[in-house]
């Protein structure tokens, strides 16, 4: 379902921007949600949170998606070069 492809989307996003693997030392839990505090870009993170609600209703739909992530500062840079804008994140990859 869309509602289902969102959870995922932000589960990249946060992949992404955390540069750790979300299930990393978790098992298979379908409740739990990798830590929000490890995206440095904070701005990042009300998007992430609100996709991964337990609530699918609630879930932003992905023209919200897009629309909310194209408000976030910085994210020309990061759609032109590919990485997060330095101003608004000190993110490494490991």
């Amino acid at each position: 379902t869309e509602k289902a492809d969102i959870f995922s989307a932000a589960m990249i996003m946060w992949y992404i921007a955390s540069g750790r693997r979300p299930d990393q030392g978790t098992g298979h839990n379908v409740e739990w949600r990798p830590d929000l505090n490890m995206v440095d870009w904070v701005e990042l993170r009300p998007i992430i949170a609100q996709a991964w609600s337990a609530q699918p209703q609630m879930r932003p739909s992905a023209l919200e998606c897009i629309d909310l992530l194209l408000k976030l500062e910085g994210i020309n840079e990061l759609l032109l070069v590919g990485s997060v804008p330095k101003a608004s994140c000190t993110c490494t990859m490991m």
